[in-house]
């Protein structure tokens, strides 16, 4: 193909003359694509708003992709948002009242467990309290009871664990010098 076409330098000068004619045309053609593509664009955008739809996010996102001036209605997210918060707000007052019960019973039992009666906080005003502070008692002792009586048969089984192992050490070692004298006496008979 080389030799059909001539010297080098005649062959750079034929793509020198195919590149000046090709890079103008390929120029020409890339930029009516864009204006075709601009005026698409445009287009539908202005059927859009012609056609008396409502710009939704979705829709000007498509249209306009730069999203300069995207003016639609929040109301659902405001909404949203709202909703979020007044239940928030509930949920911090019910917490502020949680929160000075706890304050109450803290300082009253703390009075109660100091073993004496101020005249700021005296346990007998809250009688809620005071079964509260007593059913604390009354579980506090019960628990210490069952803790006690199960301390109690675990000491037991230990102890009757450490008596097993002994009466095992016992048996093994006398099974291991039973055997020593049985030889000891099996080899006295053989002589």
């Amino acid at each position: 193909m080389f030799l059909a076409v001539g010297s080098v330098p005649e062959f750079v000068k034929v793509v020198q003359i195919v590149c000046w004619i090709v890079l103008p045309v390929f120029a020409v053609v890339t930029a009516f694509i864009v204006y075709l593509h601009y005026r698409k664009v445009t287009k539908n955008r202005e059927e859009a708003l012609k056609a008396g739809d409502l710009p939704t996010p979705a829709a000007m996102a498509q249209l306009n992709k730069e999203a300069d001036f995207i003016l639609f209605d929040h109301t659902g997210l405001v909404d949203q948002y709202h909703h979020k918060l007044c239940h928030s707000e509930a949920r911090y007052a019910a917490l502020q009242q949680k929160f000075a019960a706890l304050q109450v019973k803290c300082a009253a039992m703390a009075v109660f467990a100091a073993g004496g009666q101020s005249e700021s906080a005296n346990i007998s005003s809250y009688p809620r309290l005071k079964r509260e502070v007593d059913r604390f008692i009354k579980k506090y002792h019960t628990d210490k009871n069952r803790s006690a009586a199960a301390n109690q048969q675990l000491l037991y089984a230990n102890q009757q664990l450490e008596k097993e192992n002994e009466r095992l050490r016992a048996v093994l070692e006398s099974l291991t010098i039973a055997p020593t004298t049985q030889l000891l006496s099996a080899t006295e008979n053989v002589a």
